[in-house]
């Protein structure tokens, strides 16, 4: 009796410890699949504003709309991306490095809830330009957007975040490169779908302002 009790008890403890393995692997496979799916989205945006910048045109734009969430284990993984920008001295000459950052969004409602809580970013891109950098985007509270359309100085400490799943979504990605008496310069605003056209257009004639002679805005 205690021989078949004790039988059981290690083909228990064996299933467990399966169960156990099996998990753990699961789990980390899923988290694996998770920053490959972030870091496929990052690289993508980032290939396409550096192939913008790049370009030989003087004048040039793009846009882009992210996906609500990324598929991760058959489930959703929903995330925020911040765009930030760093500028540093090579050979005398200022060059910006331009960053696409993704976290968990639950990182980024921690970090609003609590100032001192730094969020982990699971995936990260960036390229090096010598474009003027300015980014643009309604106030960001962590959950939605509200206000009207204002630069940012897109620091580590004050990014733009592209948020699909905010209550007014931030979901849209406007590129605009001009070149102005010889210096590129790249426009990203961060805008919800429906409205990234009026968004571009207001943003345009604040850097341009209409006069009598020019209808003013963004002329691509």
């Amino acid at each position: 009796m205690l021989g078949y009790i004790l039988s059981k008890l290690n083909l228990l403890i064996l299933v467990t410890a399966i169960f156990a393995i099996i998990s753990f692997f699961a789990i980390g496979l899923t988290d694996i699949t998770k920053v490959n799916e972030a870091k496929e989205l990052s690289f993508l945006i980032k290939e396409k504003t550096f192939a913008l910048v790049s370009a030989s045109a003087y004048c040039l734009s793009d846009s882009h709309v992210v996906p609500d969430g990324l598929t991760v284990a058959g489930g959703r993984f929903y995330y925020v991306m911040a765009i930030s920008k760093e500028e540093i001295t090579i050979d005398s000459e200022p060059v910006n490095i331009v960053i696409f950052s993704v976290f968990p969004r639950d990182e980024i409602k921690k970090a609003y809830a609590n100032s001192d809580y730094k969020p982990k970013a699971i995936a990260a891109e960036s390229f090096r330009t010598k474009a003027e950098i300015h980014l643009f985007s309604r106030s960001y509270n962590g959950t939605g957007y509200e206000g009207a359309q204002q630069e940012y100085t897109g620091t580590l400490e004050e990014p733009v975040f592209v948020d699909p799943q905010a209550i007014t979504r931030g979901n849209g990605i406007e590129f605009i490169k001009e070149v102005e008496l010889g210096q590129p310069k790249l426009y990203l605003i961060v805008c919800n779908d429906a409205v990234c056209e009026a968004d571009k257009t207001y943003v345009g004639e604040i850097i341009h302002a209409p006069t009598q002679q020019d209808e003013g805005g963004f002329k691509c």
